[in-house]
């Protein structure tokens, strides 16, 4: 009796999964040969669409019912059930712990390239720091519009991996790339072409204006370097990848170092430096070289992209109207509000020119030690951003709430060691 009712049961999940194959197959839309519309089912994206490989998978497994993937639910319920231990301080704590290290670090050890070209630029002279220092800030409160593009790519990654469907990533990945480098690419015409206009009005230094023009005329391509790095490590940071970013941001503190010492003072016997430019080609060939190791590091020897199943190949569909109102939609106000802040900041370095050259190489040195101090919480940023995009994918609101309070408090205690390094050794420092 028990062997015929398998029989029976067997027969009757065959006919069952091929129902649900046609069913699925004349559902599925033109525009997207990878992915079927789905309602009722908890691995739907923000755009409603799942694998359909999964949904046949675990058919045919009979998993379907109780899946932490996806299953149906009554009336288009999209309520999610999840095999993940419940939520811990102990457990999280030391989740965030360990991805926000390395993403310290690398934000740390980018934050010394800079002050490394500080100080060779130092020694140089007052006013090639402050024309390096002028330039160099052009180009940061530019780039303030598309960083909040690739912050709002972590969390809508994260939350394509917290709900099951993680080649839905790489489809973010690809919208986020696309507008990214279409910025980048407006902003670097600019720097080239405009730095001078700009600096004319900032300072009433001749010498000044001509180094920050020269300087941005090389360092263009390196804010192509900074921009792709920017998206590419966001998505890998979204995979819960740190490693191969902090990677590469520290092997190129050593390269930096190399080059500015042989661009700008040369090689005896081979090359005579390239003196005050040298600065921005030995920065430019910093931020390439830091993004070839990276890439070599996470998507060839890891092949974080594969493990994880978040890319799928290049898909049309990725441009889709609907999504690029979505992505727009988020990224937008963030946008706006990073903008507000940061040219808050920059007004400083902008208006410090009339007070003399040596007003605006002290802004530079300390806003530089500013972003070396608060390393340590700007990764625990990321961090969260990563975990609760996690735990809201997989419909665990209470969870992402705890996430919250608990990074809240890591990134007060970081505040107060980032003011004390700030407020006390600074005068020593500098």
């Amino acid at each position: 009796s028990t062997q015929s009712t398998g029989r029976v049961e067997d027969v009757s999940m065959q006919r069952t999964t091929v129902d649900w194959r046609e069913k699925w197959a004349s559902t599925k839309p033109d525009s997207d040969k990878h992915q079927v519309r789905a309602r009722g089912y908890s691995n739907a994206s923000s755009d409603g669409s799942i694998a359909l490989d999964t949904l046949y998978g675990a058919i045919q497994s009979g998993s379907a019912p109780g899946s932490p993937v996806m299953f149906p639910t009554d009336h288009g319920s999209t309520e999610m059930v999840s095999t993940e231990p419940e939520w811990s301080i102990v457990h999280e704590l030391s989740t965030i712990l360990l991805f926000a290290l390395p993403l310290g670090l690398g934000v740390m050890s980018r934050s010394v390239l800079y002050n490394i070209d500080a100080i060779y630029l130092g020694h140089l002279g007052v006013a090639e720091l402050a024309g390096a220092s002028l330039a160099l800030n052009i180009t940061e409160a530019l780039g303030e519009l598309f960083y909040s593009c690739c912050f709002t790519l972590t969390a809508l990654v994260g939350q394509a991996v917290g709900v099951g469907n993680p080649a839905q990533a790489g489809n973010w990945t690809m919208l986020c790339l696309m507008i990214v480098m279409s910025i980048s690419g407006l902003n670097s015409v600019y720097f080239y072409y405009g730095t001078h206009y700009t600096v004319e009005h900032l300072s009433p230094e001749p010498d000044v204006v001509t180094m920050a023009t020269e300087f941005n005329r090389v360092y263009w391509l390196g804010t192509v370097f900074l921009a792709l790095n920017l998206v590419l490590r966001q998505y890998a940071n979204g995979l819960s990848e740190s490693t191969g970013p902090m990677i590469g941001a520290m092997t190129t503190i050593g390269l930096n170092l190399c080059f500015n010492q042989w661009l700008i003072y040369g090689i005896d016997g081979w090359f005579h430096g390239l003196g005050f430019i040298g600065s921005a080609w030995a920065t430019t060939c910093a931020l390439g070289s830091q993004l070839v190791i990276f890439c070599a590091y996470s998507f060839g020897y890891k092949q974080i992209h594969r493990e994880k199943r978040a890319w799928a190949g290049f898909d049309w569909s990725a441009f889709r109207a609907d999504r690029i109102m979505t992505f727009i939609a988020l990224a937008f106000p963030a946008t706006i509000g990073a903008m507000t802040e940061k040219m808050g900041v920059m007004s400083l370095s902008f208006l410090s020119p009339r007070l003399g050259n040596k007003a605006t190489d002290c802004m530079m040195i300390l806003f530089n030690l500013q972003v070396l101090s608060s390393s340590a919480f700007l990764g625990c940023g990321v961090a969260l951003q990563v975990r609760v995009a996690n735990h809201i994918g997989k419909g665990d609101i209470h969870a992402a709430k705890m996430t919250i309070f608990l990074t809240t408090a890591i990134m007060l205690v970081c505040g107060a060691v980032s003011y004390t390094h700030l407020t006390l050794p600074t005068k020593r420092i500098v």
